[in-house]
C-alpha cells in the first residue's frame, strides 16, 4: 500500500520532476551541460589556434631575411602572417632585401 502523498506523486509527478530538472532556477541541467560543453569546446579551439599561431611565428622567425623575401614576407609582417593575415605590399619606405650577385 502507498500513502496518499505517494499516490498523489504518482498521479502528478511534475513538481518532483521540476525539482530534479531545475535545481539552478530556470536553467535546467541539460541547458547547463550544453553551456559547459560549448564553453569547453570554445576554450580548446582557442588554445589550438594559439598553438598554431605560435608555431607559425616561431617557424617564420627562424628564416633568414633572404628566405623571407623569397616567399614575399618582410620580417615586420611575421606577426600578421602567423595570425593568418596577408603580408603588406612592399613600398619604398620598407627595407628591401636585394639579391646578392656573388659569383
Amino acid at each position: 500500500m502507498s500513502t496518499p502523498a505517494e499516490r498523489n506523486l504518482l498521479r502528478n509527478p511534475e513538481p518532483y520532476d521540476m525539482a530534479l530538472r531545475r535545481p539552478f532556477g530556470n536553467v535546467g541541467l541539460g541547458t547547463l551541460g550544453a553551456a559547459l560543453r560549448n564553453g569547453w569546446r570554445q576554450l580548446t579551439r582557442a588554445l589550438a589556434e594559439r598553438r598554431r599561431v605560435r608555431r607559425n611565428y616561431e617557424e617564420l622567425m627562424r628564416l633568414s631575411d633572404r628566405q623571407l623575401a623569397d616567399i614575399g614576407i618582410a620580417r615586420e609582417d611575421i606577426t600578421a602572417v602567423a595570425h593568418g593575415g596577408p603580408a603588406q605590399p612592399a613600398n619604398e619606405n620598407r627595407a628591401q632585401v636585394r639579391p646578392s650577385h656573388a659569383a
